[in-house]
């Protein structure tokens, strides 16, 4: 039997890119910015507009918010901000709208994904993050944790980050890497369960 995946904010799709060739998984993408409709499996529009319903049945659902708003990089609005004298309140409104969504469908397994910078924020309504990759990638959520190659980044990952002012540099740059949709979806898989119990008893 297949299960479903949904990728909310899907962007490149990196999240879901494991899962979208495991016979296994049926997946939806669901993306804002229209110059990725390409990008297979991709619904266009506006994750505050998602008709729940579309969502249902789902086993998995992952969540990566856009996280302008809660980076410390130099030109992020909150250290420009500080820099400036100015109070900054970052914009929870598609957090909290995934939360929602998380809340009405209650899919087994479910990961909202951002940076560092987010956890201070996130933690009134999230708790600290469940897994930490690669001090990154900060996951929370309700999955097995994973388990990924610990010189893997040096390798691969670090090596093709996309810098500069093209227009898909933000998206790029924003991929979650291959490794670790893999990684989820190799968790996820050999993970076992009460009810697998149950069944095989």
């Amino acid at each position: 039997m297949t299960r479903l995946m949904i990728d909310l904010f899907s962007g490149l799709g990196g999240a879901s890119e494991a899962f979208i060739h495991s016979p296994k998984w049926i997946v939806k993408r669901f993306e804002v910015n229209p110059e990725l409709k390409g990008v297979p499996c991709t619904s266009i529009g506006d994750v505050m507009n998602i008709e729940v319903d579309r969502l249902q049945g789902a086993s998995l659902i992952w969540a990566s918010p856009p996280c302008l708003d809660f980076s410390r990089a130099f030109s992020a609005p909150a250290p420009t901000a500080l820099r400036e004298g100015r109070e900054f309140e970052p914009d929870m409104t598609l957090v909290e709208k995934a939360i929602a969504i998380i809340d009405e469908v209650n899919p087994q397994y479910w990961v909202i994904e951002n940076v560092r910078g987010a956890i201070p924020v996130f933690e009134d309504i999230l708790g600290k993050p469940r897994q930490i990759i690669h001090d990154r990638w900060m996951l929370w959520g309700n999955f097995p944790l994973i388990c990924v190659d610990p010189d893997w980044r040096v390798h691969r990952w670090h090596k093709e980050r996309i810098w500069g002012t093209e227009p898909m540099s933000m998206n790029k740059r924003s991929l979650i890497p291959l490794e670790i949709s893999t990684a989820l979806l190799e968790a996820l898989e050999t993970q076992t369960t009460i009810s697998d119990w149950q069944r095989g008893g």
